[in-house]
């Protein structure tokens, strides 16, 4: 038969009640640990995004091009554009992207300065 070492391996191996309900809060754990991230990593995204639109608007306001001007070029219903370009909207990329090509601009990708 097995050697006392084999048998208390097996027998660590076997599922206890103790081990079943750690796994079980180490999985409930794990997965509202990774929704809590899933929410900071959204809102972190939407402040940005909702800047984007504040800046758009601005970058539009000092060009002296109306958002309703804008529509009508890019061939975007107002009101779509309007609720684009709102706080707390969250604006698919390709309007973004579309926006900022016709205000002359473009986003880069810079990486930060090392903070020392």
């Amino acid at each position: 038969m097995g050697s006392p070492n084999s048998t208390r391996l097996i027998d660590n191996l076997k599922p206890t009640p103790a081990k079943i309900k750690n796994d079980f809060f180490r999985v409930i754990l794990k997965f509202y640990l990774d929704r809590i991230l899933q929410c900071m990593i959204y809102k972190s995204y939407m402040r940005y995004i909702s800047s984007i639109g504040k800046e758009i608007r601005e970058i539009a306001r000092k060009k002296g091009i109306t958002l309703y001007r804008i529509s009508k070029d890019l061939g975007i219903p107002n009101e779509s554009l309007l609720r684009s370009l709102k706080e707390d909207a969250n604006p698919e990329w390709k309007t973004i992207k579309k926006l900022l090509d016709y205000l002359g601009y473009e986003i880069r990708l810079v990486k930060k300065k090392d903070e020392t």
